[in-house]
């Protein structure tokens, strides 16, 4: 609703919406209907690891990578009949070993970037898991934004890995 003064001048005062209170849409509604949707935005779990052969070597760290960026590209979606803006960022938990988990920011690396990896002190097999949250928000037009409250959860990914102690060899 806009106020027009007589001298020409005009002045926002506030939104009116008029119709039947039932048929209006919220923010809520919208963030409602993104939530439903949501893991279908955010980019797959392809985790790897280095060495890639599966094998981590007893006193030498191993470095772990999400395949995942580390935020998601601003996705559009169509919600009921909004062009809705949505974008996040993710979170990594990485379980290198029965009760040895931690938490990153970041989705990893490959070498030389070391910052999501793990040493292991004793050989034998391991179940590295992954597990993806997606924080984001979203837009409406100009409006927002506006914080999507559930995360967007991905995993448990499991990988494979063989830790082995490194053996002396003579070469010429």
């Amino acid at each position: 609703m806009w106020l027009i003064e007589p001298s020409g001048n005009s002045t926002f005062v506030r939104y009116v919406c008029i119709g039947d209170p039932e048929d209006i849409l919220t923010v809520e509604d919208v963030g409602e209907e993104i939530k439903k949707q949501w893991v279908a935005y955010v980019p797959e779990q392809k985790p790897t690891m280095q060495p890639p052969n599966g094998k981590a070597l007893v006193n030498l760290p191993a470095i772990f990578h999400s395949g995942q960026p580390k935020e998601m590209p601003e996705t559009s979606a169509d919600v009921f009949n909004f062009t809705v803006n949505v974008k996040a960022r993710g979170e990594w938990a990485w379980e290198f070993a029965p009760g040895v988990t931690r938490t990153f920011d970041v989705p990893g690396s490959t070498y030389p970037d070391d910052e999501v990896s793990h040493t292991y002190a004793q050989s034998g097999p391991q179940n590295v898991v992954l597990n993806t949250r997606w924080w984001g928000s979203f837009t409406v037009g100009n409006e927002g934004p506006w914080d999507i409250e559930t995360p967007a959860t991905q995993g448990p990914y499991e990988l494979p890995l063989e830790v082995v102690e490194s053996s002396p060899v003579l070469g010429r």
